[in-house]
């Protein structure tokens, strides 16, 4: 695959046999259990997106997975149809191309759901670093980007519970991909191999936790990465005192 190769041919992750196994296993139970329980409020989102804009219900986009596979990822659609291929691949709070409906399921997450689909497929875990697009994945150091596509990507995790306002940050920054790709990209990839390296079931357990209390309106008691916080700082308008009304996290 162009640009991703693999910087050796070696694992380099010291094997889990039965981690992978039990993880696999919950992935599945537990992804197809949800696609159960939540088919009537998946299948009103999707009469909803329908009627709401014309295009179609979901959003297909090609990420790349585990030992570099590319893969489509799903979502529900929170665009106007084509709108993708005319702007930036980081969107901001404010963009102009998300629908009403969109900017409702992007805050409540609920276009994420149909990655469900990708967990039961295996394309995905419900647990894992966040799968990136291959222009993306290009800018990772090679050593790094190697332990993050050992493991299937996830829904959800430390990287994605930690920027989950992230569109909130982008509202004032002008170039969105070089911002994204110069500051935002080298702390997303350290913290996903963080996870990587310290992956087990009661670590996901707890990222399970953490997701489902953020979902419910809870909040997080978290310690972000310095380089993040400077960044904040750096790009986050002041208010009439001088001081800088900084995005939260939590």
């Amino acid at each position: 695959m162009d640009g991703l190769e693999r910087s050796n041919n070696q694992n380099p992750l010291p094997p889990k046999p039965e981690y992978e196994f039990v993880k696999r296993l919950l992935d599945v139970t537990v992804g197809l259990t949800l696609l159960v329980l939540l088919a009537i409020p998946l299948l009103c989102i999707a009469i909803a997106v329908y009627v709401s804009s014309p295009g179609g219900v979901f959003y297909r986009q090609k990420r790349v997975g585990r030992h570099n596979r590319i893969f489509e990822l799903y979502k529900f659609r929170t665009m106007y149809a084509g709108a993708d291929q005319n702007g930036p691949l980081c969107t901001a709070a404010n963009d102009s191309r998300i629908t009403p409906l969109g900017r409702f399921l992007r805050r409540t997450k609920l276009d994420e759901l149909p990655q469900l689909i990708n967990v039961v497929k295996g394309d995905m875990s419900l647990v894992g670093p966040r799968p990136q697009v291959p222009r993306f994945v290009e800018k990772f150091p090679p050593d790094q980007r190697d332990l993050v596509l050992a493991v299937r990507p996830g829904i959800t995790g430390p990287t994605q519970l930690m920027f989950r306002n992230e569109e909130e940050l982008l509202v004032n920054v002008e170039e969105r991909e070089q911002f994204y790709i110069e500051e935002l990209l080298p702390i997303k990839c350290q913290m996903d191999v963080n996870y990587v390296t310290q992956r087990s079931l009661l670590h996901d357990a707890k990222v399970l936790w953490d997701t489902a209390k953020v979902l419910i309106g809870g909040s997080l008691v978290e310690e972000p990465f310095p380089s993040l916080a400077i960044t904040q700082q750096r790009i986050t308008p002041r208010d009439e005192t001088g001081d800088a009304n900084l995005i939260g996290w939590k």
